[in-house]
């Protein structure tokens, strides 16, 4: 089920033709496995219905821990625990990954936590509600409710496919784009980054010829919701739409990335 175009309106300035080429393959390659690896989750699945959202995010995160491990930049990973500059952007989740998500928190946290959670979700998904572009989220200083108090992610082993994804190349850089928004975009890992976007956009295609909603949504928003659904696995696995309501956004790929040094991202 291949896209037309691997990657919409990619074309980074600067990039060199066979980085791009490269990056455009390893896009399309991903999306294409990922396309098939889900359906033959959902499938697997179909008998168990309240199974089929932790089949199809458990072999999404394999995938994705595979390639970003595989990255030819990996060794020059800057990121680390506590380092938590990014954690400050907005972050899209399909429907599946917020719900896993709310599903891991309610097997690994009392009553009485989760309601400081959701009271953290309920407070963040109100406040990046009010921001009208993501220059506005960055002035807004919206910090992510999973954020530990010395800077860890609180639900690491459970982080959105785009967290996994971005892997940044330089600390310093991050650091001065977090307290200066006009500062050139940090140098990331563009072979992960791009693999993590190509496995989201594997999962919507996937789902979405399933007959399930595609959409992406804040991940705020998206928990909290899912949180507050009872039965939210078997529901969406037979075709409930959980979100309705939330701003949705059908998956696209980002058009700018700055790599770094061409020669040691791809």
């Amino acid at each position: 089920m291949p896209a037309a175009d691997p990657i919409p309106g990619f074309d980074p300035p600067g990039m060199n033709p066979e980085l791009k080429a490269r990056l455009k393959e390893l896009y399309g390659n991903t999306r294409d496995r990922q396309v098939t690896n889900t359906a033959l989750s959902l499938d697997a699945t179909r008998d168990q219905p309240d199974q089929q959202v932790e089949a199809v995010v458990a072999d999404a995160y394999r995938l994705l821990a595979h390639l970003v491990e595989a990255s030819p930049a990996r060794s020059e990973h800057a990121c680390a625990s506590g380092c938590s500059w990014c954690c400050r952007q907005l972050v899209r989740v399909s429907a599946v990954e917020a719900i896993a998500l709310a599903e891991a928190l309610r097997e690994a946290y009392p009553s009485d936590w989760l309601l400081v959670i959701r009271e953290r979700l309920a407070t963040q998904a109100a406040a990046i509600a009010k921001t009208a572009n993501p220059l506005e989220y960055h002035a807004a200083n919206i910090s992510c409710a999973f954020l530990g108090a010395e800077g860890e992610c609180a639900v690491y082993e459970w982080r959105p496919l785009v967290c996994r994804g971005y892997h940044s190349l330089s600390r310093e850089a991050c650091q001065e784009r977090y307290v200066d928004i006009t500062a050139p975009t940090p140098p990331i890992d563009a072979y992960s980054h791009l693999a993590a976007i190509a496995v989201m956009h594997g999962v919507s295609l996937a789902v979405g010829a399933a007959g399930r909603g595609h959409q992406l949504y804040e991940l705020h928003a998206a928990v909290l919701r899912a949180l507050d659904t009872v039965g939210a696995p078997g529901r969406w696995a037979r075709g409930e739409d959980l979100f309705r309501g939330l701003a949705a956004k059908t998956p696209v790929a980002p058009v700018t990335i700055n790599v770094g040094d061409p020669s040691s991202s791809a």
